[in-house]
């Protein structure tokens, strides 16, 4: 089974002066004023928080892992896949969050199966 990979982008909390760069005050000015040009223009990839997301479905029930990545700006969501960005690793921490969560769900389906087993060893019923 191969997750589905979703990518999300979500507004900022954080204000922009002060997190977009940290070159110089002139650049940052300029940074700034560029991101708010973009928000303005309905460039929502301009100032956000990108949400990279790995689903997969076992015997019916959705299990998902994710990673988060806050302010970002980009020029749109293709310039943030660059595969020489953040996009790829973003992909694995997502996965592996995913695989952390299968396996939680394994090892809590293991200490269910052992409670059931202890019960019933001790003659309780479990019905």
């Amino acid at each position: 089974m191969k997750p589905t990979i979703t990518i999300e982008c979500l507004p900022e909390d954080c204000q922009i002066e002060g997190n977009c760069s940290a070159i110089d005050p002139e650049t940052d000015r300029q940074t700034a004023e560029w991101i708010r040009d973009q928000l303005n223009r309905g460039n929502e990839w301009a100032w956000c928080c990108v949400k990279v997301m790995a689903t997969i479905e076992v015997d019916g029930i959705p299990f998902s892992g994710c990673d988060y990545l806050g302010c970002c700006s980009y020029e749109s969501e293709e310039s943030f896949k660059h595969p020489d960005g953040y996009y790829p690793d973003m992909i694995s921490e997502a996965i592996d969050d995913l695989r952390a969560s299968l396996q939680s769900a394994v090892d809590h389906g293991r200490l269910a199966a052992q409670a059931i087993k202890d019960l019933e060893r001790q003659g309780a019923s479990c019905s």
